[in-house]
């Protein structure tokens, strides 16, 4: 992940119903959309995004919907929460082609470079970046 990959990834809000009451403190947010500097059409990122909520019910993993976006909020892209680790949830963002995910522990947001969980970037309060 280079710097203005970065960038675009320390700027990113999140939309979406509240998480559960009982959700866990620590957890991971990922996609499966086009990555960064690549263009999908949007049947191709919904067809991604569908097969990776299908891997998620397939392993029983607790998801939740959420939508990633630019702070702005012209750039919008579906999400799911996952109480997951951050290293389960690298071996996923690989196999959806991602050069990153997010991931929330204990009320700080990271933003972890596929491949790299130990570089994880601390990018502030979670609860900063939910509108």
């Amino acid at each position: 992940m280079d710097d203005a990959e970065l960038q675009l990834f320390a700027s990113t809000v999140f939309l979406g119903e509240p998480l559960p009451a009982d959700w866990p403190a620590s957890f991971v947010i990922i996609n499966a959309w086009a990555t960064t500097g690549e263009t999908w059409p949007f049947e191709r990122n919904q067809a991604a995004d569908e097969a990776l909520r299908q891997a998620l019910e397939r392993v029983g993993l607790r998801h939740h919907r959420l939508t990633g976006a630019s702070a702005d909020l012209v750039h919008q892209e579906p999400s799911w929460a996952v109480d997951m680790s951050k290293e389960s949830a690298d071996e996923l963002a690989d196999h959806f082609l991602q050069v990153a995910f997010f991931a929330v522990e204990q009320g700080t947001l990271f933003v972890v470079p596929t491949g790299l969980p130990e570089a994880a970037v601390p990018l502030g309060p979670w609860s900063d970046r939910l509108r």
